[in-house]
């Protein structure tokens, strides 16, 4: 009897029935299910958060770009009398590429396509329509000691930080009463750890015919040893679209022997506007913040407020995006990308109140 007994028990415990079949595919299928659910909303958490640390990257990285060079917009050195007692000794010496007899300026966009004031040569055809262009110029701030009084020789000797400077560079020198503008026809080391800069009228060394080159080889005053040499500098801020046809924010800055070079340097840049705060009544304070068409004077702009809107890469969003712009909402309606405004407010250190 045990024996038949223990028999049937493992004849009945043979094999799994259709319906126990049925059931474990069934539960298998709801934990796959959520599996697979849990792996994609954390891919997705990771696109969105990968999305928004390369956009708030790309935010800083141009922030912190524009700032610097907006916040030394006229900078002279230890100069502090605009351009009064500044010579200019380059040939066309009122050119966009040098003129730091304007070192503010700026571009606004209308709904036309264009810009007032008109956009000069040099930008002409590169800029997105509807966007702001700011251009800004002055001197490097790493200023050059001279060695050696300059008298009328077109022969300026410096330390030897003057070799970070090379033929065809446009550079200023200024002992903080007189300034002048030039440009490098031969930066020579000679011993003594010293550079010595020619200012003819001839070719620039390696960099062959000097562009603008200069009018004059004789300044109107003699520097002595208390006097700096700097570099021009010029950088004009837009958007363009790269390469790849994306949107982004380029820089074009003044480049060796008086060309103007443009650089990316961060795409995803849809949008750039600018406002300008002029001061009104000489307190040094801005009074009103316009646009570049509306600035009743460029020497009484003491700061810049601008913003700059920036998009991911690619699809992120699970529907268009709304977004509020220079105080307009805005909904994103051809694609699903992610976006965000950076705003800075720029105190122009030569300017007004510090």
């Amino acid at each position: 009897m045990n024996m038949h007994r223990t028999t049937n028990t493992a004849a009945r415990q043979r094999g799994l029935g259709l319906i126990e079949i049925m059931v474990a595919l069934a539960i298998s299928a709801i934990l796959l299910t959520g599996v697979v659910q849990i792996f994609l909303g954390s891919k997705l958490s990771y696109r969105v958060t990968e999305a928004n640390a390369r956009i708030q990257e790309g935010g800083r990285f141009a922030v912190n770009f524009m700032n610097e060079d907006l916040r030394l917009a006229g900078y002279t050195g230890c100069f502090h009398n605009g351009l009064n007692n500044v010579e200019n000794d380059l040939q066309n010496p009122d050119a966009f590429n040098w003129n730091l007899g304007i070192p503010l300026s700026g571009h606004d966009a209308n709904g036309g396509g264009g810009w007032a004031p008109v956009l000069p040569a040099e930008l002409a055809g590169r800029v997105l329509p509807g966007t702001d262009v700011v251009v800004a110029r002055g001197l490097a701030s790493d200023g050059i000691r001279v060695v050696e009084e300059v008298g009328p020789a077109a022969q300026i000797f410096v330390n030897q930080a003057g070799m970070n400077l090379k033929d065809g560079d446009i550079a200023m020198i200024t002992d903080c009463r007189h300034g002048a503008i030039f440009q490098i026809t031969n930066a020579n080391p000679v011993g003594g750890n010293r550079v010595n800069f020619v200012r003819s009228r001839g070719n620039c060394g390696d960099a062959g015919l000097c562009n603008p080159g200069n009018a004059d080889t004789s300044f109107d005053n003699n520097y002595g040893t208390d006097a700096e040499i700097a570099r021009l500098r010029v950088s004009a801020y837009f958007i363009a679209n790269n390469n790849a046809g994306e949107p982004a924010l380029f820089r074009m800055q003044l480049a060796n022997n008086g060309g103007m070079n443009a650089e990316e340097l961060v795409a995803g840049v849809e949008n750039l506007q600018v406002l300008y705060g002029e001061d009104t009544n000489d307190d040094g304070i801005a009074n009103r913040y316009v646009t570049a068409r509306d600035v009743g004077n460029l020497a009484n702009v003491v700061s810049i407020r601008y913003s700059l809107l920036l998009r991911s890469e690619n699809n992120i969003a699970s529907e268009p995006q709304t977004y509020d712009y220079n105080g307009e909402p805005h909904t994103a309606a051809d694609d699903l990308r992610m976006r965000r405004v950076f705003s800075s407010t720029v105190k122009i250190r030569n300017r007004g109140i510090l």
